[in-house]
């Protein structure tokens, strides 16, 4: 038996090894100059994520943008109790792996949606890159109201109000509305608008405004459009579920059938322990509030 395990055991490690070795080299490898220099931080199937993806997620949670609200047919009282508990989950967890749950989940239904041959035109691509980027600076100019009214700078107020791109956006109907405007714009806990905003400044001193919007956040606008289009066109099977059910179906299946693996970029706040705890229970959720 001794002699029997000698003469198989080299070729046998020999295969082991060269399996190995064919593994890791289909592997895609994560290049870390992407977007000048943005280190990808995993492997979610097929594609590379980068730390410039996860941030972008990272700064739509801290609005309140997280994954897309389920049920639209839920009342009113279900769906706010439902925002609740996805915010209490997000705290729990963190909010570094409740962003990379939702990315990679994105990721993954992205890479599903492209094998059933989906695709986004470019140009409602572009639209809403546009609108994302118009909310971005209609951001900035409610928190630049609110930290004049912080500081009772009524006539500082009332120049930016004013000012015509602003009324597109909070019209002012004469004196006393702006009055009230200038006293609720104080009193507005804005704490994670700024936190989401001090997020994306970073994000555009490290690539630039035109660079992230066009390459970083198209790339991410085409996902989630390609996936809606899959969602879309998918073909509903006789079932007794309801289509949203049946999308909740495909989206736990195909977050437990992907791979996903952290690079030695990943940050610290992120462990795919948690992320997965975090999406286990956050499908729970959605589930609760569909069957409602």
């Amino acid at each position: 038996m001794l002699d029997y395990a000698r003469r198989w055991l080299p070729p046998l490690c020999l295969v082991l090894a060269i399996a190995v070795l064919l593994v890791f080299s289909n592997q895609p490898e994560c290049p870390d100059n992407a977007w000048d220099g943005s280190p990808a931080i995993a492997r979610v199937g097929d594609d590379c994520v980068y730390a410039l993806q996860l941030n972008t997620y990272i700064r739509d949670l801290s609005l309140g943008l997280g994954p897309s609200d389920q049920g639209s047919g839920a009342d009113g009282s279900d769906l706010a109790e439902f925002l609740l508990e996805r915010q209490r989950l997000e705290s729990d967890f963190g909010l570094a792996n409740a962003a990379f749950a939702a990315l990679a989940q994105d990721v993954a239904l992205y890479q599903l949606a492209k094998a059933d041959g989906q695709s986004a035109p470019d140009g409602e691509v572009m639209a809403v890159m546009g609108a994302n980027r118009d909310r971005i600076r209609g951001l900035g100019t409610l928190l630049e109201l609110h930290e004049l009214a912080r500081e009772s700078d009524l006539e500082g107020f009332r120049d930016l109000i004013e000012r015509p791109e602003v009324m597109q956006l909070i019209p002012v109907q004469g004196e006393e509305h702006l009055l009230v405007l200038f006293e609720q714009a104080a009193n507005i806990d804005l704490s994670g608008a700024a936190r989401a905003m001090e997020i994306h400044e970073g994000l555009l001193e490290s690539i630039g405004d035109d660079l992230y919007w066009t390459e970083v956040f198209f790339e991410l606008a085409r996902w989630l459009l390609t996936i809606e289009s899959f969602r879309v066109a998918m073909d509903i099977a006789e079932s007794a579920l309801t289509p949203d059910l049946q999308w909740q179906d495909i989206r736990e299946k195909t977050w437990g059938s992907t791979v996903i693996e952290l690079t030695d970029a990943a940050p610290e706040g992120v462990s795919l322990t948690e992320v997965g705890l975090y999406m286990n229970e956050l499908h729970a959720l959605e589930r609760d509030l569909l069957t409602r």
